[in-house]
């Protein structure tokens, strides 16, 4: 049910993922490449795989590092590789149950219990909400929560970053190159290293994928905001 196709240069990993009523954890797609005999194959399912037993929600980066919340709330971590050959993920120790993971390009965002928001990966555009590194391997906290208003969820995108606070505040930051961040601004010297807000009353996002450079915001009302370079870089609404 699986093929394996020779190419000469590896490229990233594209997977879709589910998770069963029993907590089962399915993937299927492009796990990425592996060598043999010297040559470059990709791994391509077709069909959905078991991955992992006991997991509760998960995501993978398009560099291809499969984080899951098992049924415990504790965060872990394996290589969408390493999780075909049937290794066991490593633990990842962050304070409290974890809630939320969200996985971007290279780099992830996780919520704990108390709503207190953690980054790590790379921060070559200021995608974990830290003002200094180009990059980090442990998680650290981006900012204790706003006026004691914990982070409601959190989505790692295409080299930027969103949250949505319990109060309805949305933020961004990260690479703004093509204005992603709704903050008005656009260009390669425009990326937000902090926390930003761009709109407020905010319920849920939508279209912050890997791949994406926009994204859409629905509030509270019902009414629906989007984001592009060709309304000015801000969130507008959509008729």
């Amino acid at each position: 049910d699986n093929s394996q196709l020779k190419i000469t240069t590896p490229v990233l990993a594209d997977v879709c993922l589910a998770i069963t009523e029993n907590n089962q954890l399915y993937g299927w797609g492009f796990f990425g490449v592996e060598q043999r005999n010297g040559e470059v194959y990709k791994r391509v399912y077709n069909q959905p795989v078991l991955l992992l037993d006991n997991v509760q929600s998960a995501d993978v980066t398009l560099t291809g590092e499969l984080f899951v919340i098992d049924i415990d709330g504790k965060l872990k971590h394996i290589s969408i590789e390493k999780v075909l050959d049937k290794s066991d993920p490593v633990f990842v120790p962050i304070p409290g149950e974890v809630i939320a993971v969200s996985c971007g390009f290279s780099h992830i965002c996780v919520i704990d219990a108390t709503g207190m928001l953690y980054t790590s990966g790379s921060n070559t555009n200021g995608e974990l909400g830290i003002a200094k590194g180009k990059e980090s391997s442990d998680f650290q906290e981006v900012f204790k929560p706003l006026e004691d208003i914990p982070v409601r969820k959190a989505s790692a995108g295409n080299k930027y970053s969103c949250a949505i606070l319990n109060d309805g505040r949305l933020l961004s930051w990260g690479d703004n190159e093509y204005g992603q961040l709704g903050n008005g601004r656009m260009g390669m010297q425009k990326d937000i290293k902090e926390p930003t807000k761009v709109l407020e009353r905010v319920r849920c996002l939508f279209s912050e994928t890997v791949y994406s450079k926009f994204c859409s915001a629905l509030q509270e009302d019902g009414i629906l905001f989007q984001v592009s370079n060709t309304n000015g870089n801000v969130f507008t609404p959509v008729a």
